[in-house]
């Protein structure tokens, strides 16, 4: 397993850290406010550091807040996955929108999952930003789920090939199937 970096991601974003005391309030609030959100909420200081790290976070990524605090994120993005997230992190830390997309994470067992996440500023009342929020749903379930329905509407066109008389299903004079 490679290094963690915990430098800042950026000059940049070393240079717009919140002023001292705020920040912590602030990142105190917000863990208080995600604490019982079943999603993973982690946010990260303007340094790229790990600040809050909810019980979504937790069980999701395997890993405790003691774990992770003060780390980068990348120690949840396996090698060459699809959407770095230090590379999310610097584009929002910028000004830059991202839209919700998926991504391969990686626990810490090692086991991969596929996540939708939702990528955010965390601003002041100025409009000052104080860090990146990361919110995460597991899709393993919507995947599998999926699949399942996949298999289930093959099943199904094979036995419909196979009888010779013509079967429909319609709702409402609108034809939905047939064979």
């Amino acid at each position: 397993m490679s290094a963690v970096n915990t430098q800042p991601v950026s000059k940049t974003a070393a240079e717009k850290s919140p002023p001292k005391g705020v920040g912590f309030a602030l990142y105190a609030t917000l863990s208080a406010a995600f604490s019982h959100l079943e999603d993973s909420a982690i946010v990260l200081s303007p340094e790229g550091e790990i600040v809050v790290w909810n019980k979504g976070a937790e069980s999701l990524f395997g890993r405790s807040f003691e774990d992770v605090r003060n780390k980068n994120i990348s120690i949840i993005a396996p090698p060459g996955a699809d959407g770095d997230p230090i590379e999310i992190f610097a584009q929002v830390l910028s000004g830059h929108p991202v839209a919700v997309r998926e991504a391969d994470r990686v626990r810490k067992d090692g086991i991969h999952v596929r996540i939708s996440e939702r990528v955010s500023p965390v601003e002041d009342h100025n409009g000052q930003i104080y860090g990146v929020l990361f919110v995460a749903r597991d899709l393993t379930r919507d995947i599998a789920r999926e699949g399942h329905l996949n298999e289930v509407t093959e099943r199904q066109d094979e036995i419909a090939t196979l009888i010779p008389d013509a079967l429909y299903i319609h709702r409402d004079g609108k034809l939905l199937w047939a064979n």
